[in-house]
């Protein structure tokens, strides 16, 4: 981690070196001769491309203030900044046409807006990167700004504008530098803060060869240098923006796996409640039937292991084939059906069989029907499983023509019903209905999308 922070700041003081000493002193090679008229000509559409760029990413900023919480107004200030350099730029009063008397004036509205930027990125930096200033610092910064706009004014219209310019340079480099102590103690050096800071430091190139253009050191105005340095700055913003944008993916991609591993959690959790109030029902029932029948108790007994030994086997299994499911019941109502004289009856109607559903889900409907329909006491009485396809859904009902009811019966501490309901919604997106009527029975629909097939097979072993 540390070697990570020292290449940070290696890269970071290698970006300073060029924008603040190797770029300017190139610049003002280059524009202390005479700049060809092809040259000249270039520098309108370079204009007017980050013109409409720079414009661009206002826009965005200021959208953002709405639209994205994350979004904060420092930068929203540094783009408006920006863009007003630009406008003000040397290349702007040529492409304007202004007479050179102006250019002063010009001048002035450049850097204030150059000001701007570096308002908002020092607010930008210091409430990202946790650049806390003493008392004494805060007071330095705002007495050597204040002194400087103001100062900036008439000294340059009197000539002597590039004083206070290469003082303003000053204060933003060794605001610049606290910002990289600052940054580094809190190991937070990363992407978006060197590209930040790339922005400020190329308006600062352009501040420096203004300074040294007014200075004498070079004498031919820096035509494109603020268009150039604009684009620049635009294109650190959309790198910002794309690394936002891969941050934010990889956050939603953790969120929905945070999600689907609570929603594993959760089912297991359901499925662990159910075993005990089966164990406990079918346990009652054994002994019932010893009561009636050692050789009853004895089967009894087969069937439970049975189911157990398959509970067992799928303890980390969330869903089942179909077919599973039905085999489970069958042992069930046969368990069921040892204690009672008269016996329940099972009618299966299958027109689809291959889908999955959670384990241990069909057997409390089934349960509920032979504990409450009193379909045995009735000749034609039954519960009846059916499936089908309709449109792109499976559809499973089970069905019984008992006493019915007009609201669900308590189940007190036991779990059932709304167990089975939730773990259906999490693991297939499945919905659960049951309707009754009095003295007509009970129907339980169960609609599973078909296009949550698809990840079933890796639902099987979640968890």
């Amino acid at each position: 981690m540390k070697g990570h922070r020292k290449i940070g700041v290696i890269i970071y003081l290698a970006l300073m070196a060029l924008f603040l000493i190797a770029a300017p002193t190139i610049i003002s090679i280059i524009f202390s001769e005479s700049v060809s008229l092809s040259y000249l000509s270039g520098i309108n559409v370079l204009f007017f491309f980050s013109i409409a760029l720079t414009g661009l990413i206002t826009v965005i900023e200021f959208a953002s203030l709405f639209f994205d919480k994350d979004a904060t107004w420092p930068t929203l200030i540094v783009a408006i900044g920006l863009l007003g350099s630009l406008f003000f730029s040397t290349e702007a009063c040529y492409i304007y046409g202004i007479d050179q008397a102006y250019f002063p004036l010009f001048e002035i509205f450049h850097v204030l807006m150059y000001g701007v930027s570096i308002f908002g990125f020092s607010f930008f930096v210091a409430g990202s990167y946790k650049v806390i200033l003493s008392k004494a610092e805060k007071a330095a910064f705002v007495i050597a700004t204040s002194i400087t706009i103001i100062s900036f004014i008439p000294l340059r219209m009197l000539g002597y504008g590039h004083f206070p310019l290469f003082v303003a340079i000053a204060i933003a480099l060794l605001f610049c530098l606290r910002s990289l102590a600052s940054a580094y103690l809190n190991d937070s050096i990363d992407l978006v803060f060197i590209l930040s800071s790339c922005i400020i430091l190329s308006s600062t190139t352009n501040v420096i060869v203004d300074a040294l253009h007014q200075a004498g050191f070079c004498p031919n105005p820096d035509f494109g240098m603020a268009s150039l340095l604009a684009s620049f700055a635009v294109l650190c913003f959309f790198f910002i923006y794309l690394v936002y944008v891969i941050k934010a993916a990889k956050t939603a991609s953790s969120n929905e796996q945070f999600k689907a591993n609570i929603e594993s959690l959760q089912a297991s959790i359901l499925k662990r409640q159910i075993s005990p109030h089966f164990l406990f029902n079918s346990l009652n029932m054994i002994k019932t039937s010893y009561r009636v029948s050692p050789k009853k108790g004895e089967r009894g007994l087969d069937l439970l292991s049975r189911y157990l030994r398959y509970n067992v086997e799928s303890d980390d299994v969330f869903l089942i084939p179909f077919t599973k499911e039905v085999e489970n019941i069958s042992y069930f109502v046969e368990l069921a059906n040892l204690a009672q004289e008269k016996k329940f009856q099972v009618i299966y109607n299958i027109d689809c069989a291959d889908f999955l559903v959670p384990t241990l889900s069909l057997q409390p409907f089934v349960e509920n029907a032979i504990r409450y329909s009193k379909v045995n006491e009735r000749e034609d009485g039954a519960i009846e499983i059916d499936t089908e396809e309709i449109d792109d859904n499976i559809v499973i009902r089970i069905i019984d023509n008992g006493v019915g009811f007009e609201q669900a019966p308590s189940t007190g501490k036991h779990y059932g019903i709304p167990n089975v309901t939730e773990r259906f919604r999490l693991l297939l997106n499945a919905t659960v209905k049951v309707e009754s009527k009095l003295d007509v029975g009970t129907t339980v629909t169960i609609v599973i999308p078909k296009r949550e097939k698809g990840v079933e097979d890796e639902n099987r072993s979640r968890g």
